[in-house]
């Protein structure tokens, strides 16, 4: 969800998408949105566009460990909250949202709520941004997709992957991002959002059932956040791509 709101941000900046458009976008599958978020996309993102910002990037949340940008404590210790799903930055500015998703209502009548809080960042050096390049994130996800694997094989545990599109990715995960996204990129980012569903979903089964081993939970650990890592390199590949080709054609 992080994804999807941060390269809608690049397409508001990039005049392509009107601000009263860009919550739906952005809010991805979300049942419902606070104030605070629809502040946070139609004013203070338009304001970082004013001030010279083009690009917004996502930190994804991973406990006990930094992203592929040096955002700051603050940014990375909000983006661990329970609750979040991730954190909104503007990377020359150094200024962000934490992203939260929450469940309202009851079974048959709730949903999840987005909201966004304000939260300091450090501004990313430039440097910092054109080193994360495509070629190596996409090189770097099938290397750990290859060696988890071959781990967890030899650990007697269910493979994670197995085929070229094993799993899929998240549901409507495409045909919720700009439609300006290169299919490479766009590919990248399906394959890592699906390695990082499922193994998700298989050191919480570790966690529900306690059958796996150490060493099988370390395995999904590692090949978790090789997968984030490839989530916000295509995503930074894709906003600056975004950010690059300015228009003030509408989508």
């Amino acid at each position: 969800m992080a994804v999807t709101a941060a390269l809608w941000g690049t397409e508001l900046l990039a005049g392509r998408v009107p601000v009263n458009g860009v919550v739906d976008r952005a809010a991805g599958p979300a049942d419902s949105v606070t104030p605070e978020l629809v502040e946070a996309l139609s004013v203070s993102v338009p304001a970082w566009g004013e001030v010279g910002e083009r690009l917004v990037v996502p930190l994804l949340p991973r406990p006990g460990r930094a992203g592929l940008l040096p955002v700051g404590p603050e940014a990375l210790g909000a983006g661990t909250a329970t609750s979040s799903v991730g954190v909104l930055v503007a990377p020359s500015l150094g200024e962000g949202f934490v992203l939260h998703l929450t469940p309202f209502g009851h079974v048959l009548d709730g949903g999840w709520l987005l909201d966004a809080e304000r939260v300091a960042c450090r501004p990313v050096p430039h440097h910092a941004l054109e080193q994360v390049g495509l070629r190596a994130a996409q090189r770097g996800l099938a290397a750990a997709v290859r060696s988890g694997t071959e781990l967890l094989e030899t650990l007697g545990a269910p493979p994670v992957w197995a085929g070229e599109r094993a799993g899929g990715h998240t549901a409507g995960s495409a045909a919720e991002l700009p439609r300006r996204v290169p299919p490479e990129v766009l590919d990248l980012l399906e394959r890592a959002a699906a390695v990082a569903a499922m193994t998700t979903e298989g050191r919480e089964t570790h966690a529900a059932v306690g059958a796996a081993t150490a060493g099988r939970h370390r395995a999904l650990t590692e090949l978790h956040h090789a997968a984030l890592d490839a989530l916000e390199a295509g995503s930074l590949s894709a906003a600056r791509g975004l950010g690059a080709n300015r228009s003030g054609t509408r989508d």
